[in-house]
């Protein structure tokens, strides 16, 4: 499977950056230090491409090898996780689903080793949603930022797709100066169909609650009172979560 923006093709291409091995080869310092597990391992580094105008353009490139997860379509060998993450990602942009922007994706088997390397821009002038939490927003910018997230993970569930991995700092959030919100839904690799919709439902709320520890529960309340809004009865989803809500 592979994916390439023809503008990235060209950007990359003045640098010299045009086969698997150029991006494979790359010997930078790591962003994220390579993560081992899974018989294999996947590291991330942030680089940086100049067009011909002098402007700068911010990548970040995943590399993994070996770092494969088992599926009922493959069993055994397993297939990449930076595979599964492109097909989230696009599955998401389909949907009009905000996240990453991806340039790049392509695999290959070296010497029984099986490898991959995703690319996407760099989410400029974004935080993660607990970073700009922690940062004091006022009120009105923390409603209208909360209520903009509650639609976001709405509508992904309206497609009966689940994040599972939906932890606050799996979101990233920019801001303007008229205070609207650009919101942005990270790590998808875990991303799944949910037929059963309220299983998905959640599993990602859940997750959202329990790890939005430095959280008021004033504003969770405000979250979770946007996320089931017109909602035509209460659910047993509402139960739990307000009971989990109400020992914060």
């Amino acid at each position: 499977m592979q994916y390439l923006c023809p503008s990235f093709a060209t950007l990359a291409k003045q640098q010299q950056l045009i086969h698997f091995n150029d991006f494979w080869d790359l010997t930078i310092p790591w962003f994220e230090a390579p993560n081992h597990r899974r018989n294999g391992w996947s590291g991330v580094i942030e680089y940086t491409l100049t067009d011909l105008n002098g402007h700068s353009h911010r990548y970040f490139i995943k590399r993994q090898e070996n770092h494969n997860t088992r599926s009922l379509r493959h069993p055994f060998s397993g297939e990449p996780t930076y595979r599964r993450e492109l097909i989230s990602i696009l599955k998401l942009q389909a949907l009009n689903v905000p996240t990453l922007d991806v340039v790049y994706y392509q695999e290959r088997k070296e010497k029984n080793n099986h490898q991959a390397i995703l690319i996407s821009k760099a989410l400029e002038n974004y935080q993660s949603f607990g970073e700009w939490y922690k940062s004091n927003p006022d009120e009105h910018q923390l409603a209208t930022a909360f209520k903009r997230l509650a639609a976001i993970i709405k509508q992904l569930h309206h497609h009966k797709l689940a994040h599972y991995c939906l932890y606050p700092n799996h979101v990233f959030i920019k801001s303007d100066e008229k205070n609207t919100f650009d919101i942005r839904l990270i790590d998808l690799e875990k991303v799944r169909y949910t037929p059963i919709s309220a299983q998905g439902r959640y599993k990602d709320l859940d997750c959202f609650l329990r790890h939005a520890s430095g959280f008021s529960p004033n504003h969770l309340k405000m979250f979770f009172d946007e996320y089931f809004k017109n909602l035509s009865k209460f659910s047993h989803i509402q139960h739990k979560l307000i009971q989990q809500l109400s020992q914060q």
